[in-house]
């Protein structure tokens, strides 16, 4: 609408000398506010962030689509100039090109492709790969210490102790977000007790509670939330796995 009329609908004072100086403060008001609004959302778009990346598989080191779409968004990210830093596991490819920005500095001593643990062994490896790594918790703290990161995004974190390192992030109050792609946070906790669960702040899925949490589907979530009990009460962002 013309400004006169946005004047009239209000009824702004009928004196001519006071309309005058009201409608110079009106113009000048809404230009300082379009200069404020435009300084801030330029603000907003150039925000270069640091971003440590977790994942338990890194390409070319591959299992399936949850390292592919770790590694799409990690390209996305840089592409808009952020400053990512992943930290993975050794990768068993020789022919791996050299990245300053892969850190392989994360320990797996099961995973889907190796052999099946001895029976005697089943519930140590299974703590390690689920709940606690302790060379992993330390890599983690280690690696924020050196990178600094504004935030942390985590993928896939079964295998590498995921629990404890949620915590870790949670106790130095790191921002992070958690990318679903599966049931993680239902088969870390599997099968572990409650007393073990407890000591990471993770009874009822609690520890999830200060991240963000980006799930591919309502299907999931309500999985992970019939599966275990978890519910993320803060939220969950949804984009599909195939959104660029």
């Amino acid at each position: 609408l013309p400004l006169h009329s946005i004047l009239y609908y209000y009824n702004y004072p009928k004196n001519k000398f006071i309309n005058y100086y009201f409608s110079i403060f009106l113009y000048s008001s809404t230009i300082k506010s379009l200069i404020f609004f435009s300084i801030h959302l330029f603000s907003q778009q150039s925000v270069i962030m640091k971003i440590l990346v977790i994942s338990n598989l890194y390409p070319p080191h591959i299992h399936g689509g949850y390292e592919i779409a770790c590694a799409n968004v990690v390209n996305g990210l840089k592409k808009r100039g952020h400053d990512i830093r992943v930290l993975t596991t050794v990768s068993q490819r020789s022919n791996e090109s050299q990245d300053l920005g892969i850190v392989r500095g994360l320990q797996s001593r099961i995973t889907i492709e190796g052999p099946a643990p001895d029976d005697s062994f089943r519930p140590f490896l299974n703590h390690e790969a689920m709940v606690s790594q302790f060379n992993n918790t330390y890599a983690v703290i280690q690696e924020i210490r050196n990178f600094l990161p504004d935030a942390v995004y985590i993928f896939n974190c079964i295998w590498i102790g995921g629990i404890a390192i949620i915590d870790a992030l949670n106790t130095l109050k790191i921002p992070w977000t958690l990318h679903l792609m599966d049931r993680v946070p239902e088969i870390l906790s599997a099968g572990v007790s409650r007393s073990v669960i407890s000591v990471f702040n993770a009874s009822e899925g609690r520890c999830y509670d200060p991240g963000n949490i980006i799930s591919m589907s309502h299907n999931l979530t309500d999985e992970i939330a019939a599966m275990s009990g978890i519910r993320f009460r803060q939220g969950v962002h949804y984009i599909p796995g195939w959104v660029d």
